[in-house]
């Protein structure tokens, strides 16, 4: 994170957030950033364990310059950036993260 108050409270949400590897965890990440995230996950025959994280629109920035319902994004806020960053450390090895929009 680019201010000193940002990384701050990314240093504090590492701290403060219970261990594990729980779709709950990762929920608490994004909550210790003061960001209010979801988590569904599902098994498909055809891949492993997935886990769609959805965040709110303050911290994606959209594919493309537009944003579209219901499509991934792949662009993030300096907050978004710090979760992803604590999720993908965080989440199983083989867990895949897809990560939405709201």
């Amino acid at each position: 994170p680019p201010t000193d108050d940002e990384r701050r409270a990314l240093l504090i949400a590492k701290i403060n957030t219970k261990r594990g590897q729980s779709p709950a965890r990762m929920i608490a990440i994004a909550a210790a950033l003061g960001v209010t995230a979801t988590v569904t996950e599902w098994f498909d025959a055809g891949r492993p364990l997935t886990w769609r994280m959805t965040l709110p629109g303050e911290v994606t920035i959209a594919r493309y310059e537009t944003a579209v319902y219901e499509h991934p994004f792949t662009g993030f806020t300096a907050t978004g950036a710090a979760i992803k960053q604590q999720v993908e450390r965080a989440k199983p090895a083989h867990t895949i993260v897809e990560w939405w929009d709201v």
